[in-house]
């Protein structure tokens, strides 16, 4: 959450903002992101950027932005929003807001992790059948990432809509490669989801 005071033409936003980082499943970690790290932008209804900082710190330490009246939407992101990367969580949030003379707008900017973060665990029954030399390719559609049993990374893929899954894994009683295909499509919303 990122809270704006936007003062006939002045601007001030609170500090903070402990975030969840994925969601209720088992092994998800807590981090508390620095509000002060995310990127600012003032954005006009022209979708022009009037005012970018590439941080809060920065925008408090101009002590404060003059703006005509007008509308307005206020963009808080933080990270990079790759198509395809490991270790790449990208969090962003907009909201809109209308200037007027000599009066004060509050605005409160709620940041999400805006791309998808996946991540696997294989069940008791396809570590009794397969070996541990499986392979997992994950594709968004405009960019795809490979992972292999024991990856410590975590994948972060753009918010597409559809994730598709390649799983190979080479069967323990006979040795025959096996090639598995999953789509998955998405909610917009950054909730976990099961493609199983």
């Amino acid at each position: 959450e990122i809270s704006c005071s936007l003062v006939g033409s002045e601007m001030c936003i609170r500090d903070s903002i402990p975030v969840s980082k994925g969601g209720s499943t088992t092994g998800s970690q807590t981090v508390i992101l620095d509000v002060n790290e995310f990127a600012i932008d003032i954005i006009d209804v022209n979708g022009n950027t009037v005012k970018h900082y590439d941080s809060y710190a920065d925008l408090k330490n101009e002590g404060g932005l003059l703006l005509p009246a007008g509308h307005y939407s206020i963009r808080a992101t933080l990270g990079e929003d790759v198509n395809a990367g490991f270790d790449k969580p990208f969090y962003s949030g907009t909201n809109v807001c209308e200037i007027t003379p000599q009066e004060v707008a509050k605005v409160i900017t709620d940041c999400v992790l805006s791309n998808k973060k996946v991540t696997f665990r294989c069940s008791d029954d396809f570590l009794k059948k397969f070996n541990d030399d499986y392979s997992i390719v994950i594709d968004n559609k405009v960019g795809a990432l490979t992972t292999q049993n024991g990856e410590k990374r975590t994948t972060y893929l753009k918010n597409t809509g559809i994730l598709q899954f390649t799983v190979y894994a080479t069967m323990k009683n006979g040795g025959k490669t096996l090639v598995y295909n999953y789509d998955c499509l998405l909610y917009t919303s950054p909730s976990p989801r099961d493609c199983s």
